[in-house]
């Protein structure tokens, strides 16, 4: 498989925070599709698919990773087409967040105490830890075949301030993608 055809393999999350976590990506493809042959794309829809969140995402978000996914695809050398008939491939995208919930538990301490010499166990109460993961995925379809040749994703979980909308790293996402 060639880096054109890796680096073509688009899709990501918000992630690359400033607490330096790291995406979780995975990447499917068509292994007989030849993205070599590939020259110019279009969009799948007008819009992202957004998954159901709890986190809003806004308009100019959303615009900004359609222009990043663009720019990305581009500066890769494929040219940008009005007409999907006139593509080789589309390209659409989902965004959305999920909250989850992690359950810590720490093991039975045994410890002495230190007036009366008496041993015993201190066991501690499972912590809730919350958190929210974001994830982007960007899929490729082959125009000609009508047939889905590249599906990507990244999630990571976000931090507080890529929750509120005061960071964004959706631009750093994708082109940390595109770059493998």
């Amino acid at each position: 498989m060639s880096m054109k055809s890796i680096s073509l393999s688009l899709t990501v999350i918000v992630l690359a925070t400033a607490c330096a976590s790291t995406p979780k990506i995975n990447v499917d493809f068509d292994p007989q599709q030849i993205f070599s042959n590939y020259q110019t794309f279009a969009w799948a829809t007008e819009s992202a698919l957004l998954l159901s969140s709890d986190d809003y995402i806004t308009p100019f978000q959303l615009s900004d990773m359609r222009s990043s996914i663009r720019d990305e695809l581009e500066n890769k050398g494929y040219v940008l087409v009005g007409d999907q008939n006139e593509a080789d491939f589309t390209v659409g995208f989902t965004v959305g967040t999920r909250d989850g919930l992690n359950r810590v538990s720490r093991p039975m301490i045994y410890v002495v105490d230190p007036v009366w010499g008496i041993p015993y166990y201190i066991q501690d109460q499972p912590t809730r830890l919350e958190y929210t993961e974001g994830m982007l995925a960007i899929d490729m379809f082959d125009v000609d075949r009508r047939t889905p040749v590249w599906h990507a994703y990244a999630e990571k979980r976000l931090s507080r301030a890529e929750r509120s909308g005061r960071e964004d790293n959706s631009e750093a996402a994708i082109a940390l993608v595109l770059s493998v």
